[in-house]
């Protein structure tokens, strides 16, 4: 190996040693039960050699350079057995880092796993699976631990199915959980077929999805990974499995929505998140018109004011659409609208409406508050 060779070689050892010795500093400040087992072993490494730790505690604008300058002199001022010496020191430094690391991030997931666990099997069998987990973990069996988790993955995936509603049995009012892949259809290309698709998990609890209010139902085939929060890039949160978590779970810690990222592009239906007024709704109209892209594919009008506590979006959104049907823009005073709100919800209960009907509702309660209006003011 030439000189240039050796000293390329042990700038990228020591530069892949940084990036995990960093790592191990954040696997530390959250918790120093995995670190501490290996912390007498560090100690003896640091111990012996000095010169590498003492390089990382350099200050510097950027720790590449220190490097390079340390592998230049390293390789002229020692022979080749030195060198190689040197070269295993650090190579058995970074195996013990990717070890703490490994087992780390095993940790942090058996507990997801088990928190998803608790939701779906019997406790006492929930307890049996951990305490062979922890035995694993103890013994550090990373693979084992690895292959342990991926079994209790199919049984979360598994129930994960059963627990989405079919589309033929939803009824309006009634709890649901649909996977829906949202899209907007100026961006939307039906000949392309995606490798991927980004979906989200909707159920009566949580309607938010990442985009827009109408879309695809998907069909949950091959699921790939489920998160309620985005996906970390760095060393430490990206994990050794695909996160995946029970439905239940994920309805508990969603706080936005959350994301189910599927393999290939399945859709079962098409979804529309409304207000129940059908072709005055905005996502309901586009729904229709990705209809007929997909004639085959049965919609699914998901009426939000059966759903939410707090009706004031729905309604304020209601009250502009149809204004803009009857071609009003002026600025609106929605809280004079309660009235008619409150007289739309009540009739849509009874039976079922069309446009008409809302609009003739609107206009006769227009009527009525601009003749209020003009005898208050006499």
């Amino acid at each position: 190996m030439s000189k240039k060779e050796l000293i390329e070689n042990l700038e990228e050892q020591l530069l892949t040693l940084e990036r995990l010795l960093y790592t191990i500093n954040k696997v530390k400040a959250q918790t120093n039960e995995e670190y501490d087992k290996y912390e007498k072993e560090f100690a003896k490494i640091r111990e012996d050699y000095k010169q590498v730790f003492n390089l990382y505690e350099k200050k510097a604008d950027k720790v590449e350079d220190i490097i390079e300058e340390f592998a230049k002199k390293f390789i002229e001022e020692n022979d080749e057995e030195q060198i190689k010496n040197f070269l295993k020191i650090i190579y058995k430094l970074s195996k013990t880092c990717v070890k703490i690391i490994k087992i780390h991030k095993l940790t942090k997931e058996k507990e997801e796993i088990i928190k998803s666990l608790k939701y779906i099997l019997p406790i006492k069998e929930v307890k049996s699976h951990e305490e062979i987990l922890d035995g694993l973990l103890s013994e550090e069996k990373i693979e084992s631990i690895a292959q342990y988790l991926k079994y209790l993955q199919k049984i979360i995936l598994n129930d994960f199915t059963k627990q989405l509603t079919d589309i033929d049995d939803y009824k309006k009012g009634e709890d649901f959980k649909f996977l829906v892949h949202s899209i907007s259809l100026k961006e939307y290309d039906k000949e392309k077929q995606e490798k991927e698709t980004v979906s989200s998990l909707i159920t009566q609890r949580h309607t938010k999805t990442y985009g827009t209010g109408y879309g695809f139902i998907m069909a949950p085939k091959n699921i790939i990974y489920t998160s309620t929060t985005a996906q970390s890039e760095d060393d430490l949160s990206t994990p050794i499995l695909p996160r995946i978590d029970s439905i239940q779970k994920m309805e508990d810690e969603c706080t936005n929505y959350s994301e189910v990222l599927l393999e290939g592009f399945n859709p079962i239906g098409i979804f529309c998140l409304t207000d129940g007024s059908k072709g005055l709704n905005l996502n309901y109209k586009k729904a229709k018109k990705l209809k007929e892209m997909f004639p085959s594919l049965p919609l699914v009008d998901i009426d939000l004011t059966l759903y939410k506590g707090d009706l004031t979006e729905i309604r304020n959104s209601l009250i502009k659409h149809i204004n803009a049907r009857i071609g009003i823009y002026d600025e609106v005073n929605y809280e004079e609208y309660e009235g008619f709100f409150k007289k739309y919800l009540k009739l849509k209960a009874t039976r079922e409406i069309t446009e008409e009907d809302i609009l003739e509702l609107f206009t006769s309660y227009q009527k009525s508050l601009t003749s209020k209006k003009t005898c208050d003011k006499l």
